[in-house]
């Protein structure tokens, strides 16, 4: 639904948070079920703030981690830009899938999160 309101070079992202422990699994679930929309997903990864920014595109974002490091030298805003220094891109591969794909109908995310905080409590 979300890519049927997207112009054709519109993007989406969104903010998948990481467990305490730096447990993926929600964010890789979600990149995971974006890749079965969109060709291309790249992540922001933001793990000193605990979440990754998944971005998905129709179009070919090309070397995104490129892009990324060009268009952080333009950056300004000293705030942002010390931000932005702590994140990295790279592209979420088809090889880097996790084994839930969310659908409306079936979307387990609260067993998900429930599954990483009480793993990050048990050890």
């Amino acid at each position: 639904m979300v890519r049927d309101h997207l112009a054709p070079n519109g993007v989406v992202v969104l903010n998948a948070g990481l467990g305490a422990d730096g447990d993926i699994r929600l964010a890789q679930t979600l990149a995971t079920t974006m890749l079965e929309v969109f060709p291309n997903v790249f992540v922001l990864e933001t793990a000193q703030f605990g979440n990754w920014m998944l971005v998905g595109s129709m179009q070919q974002i090309d070397d995104g981690a490129a892009n990324f490091a060009a268009n952080y030298q333009q950056i300004d805003q000293p705030a942002l830009r010390t931000t932005m220094a702590l994140v990295q891109g790279f592209p979420f591969l088809s090889n880097q899938r996790g084994d839930v794909v969310l659908y409306d109908d079936h979307a387990p995310v609260e067993r998900l999160v429930d599954e990483m905080i009480f793993g990050a409590v048990t050890k």
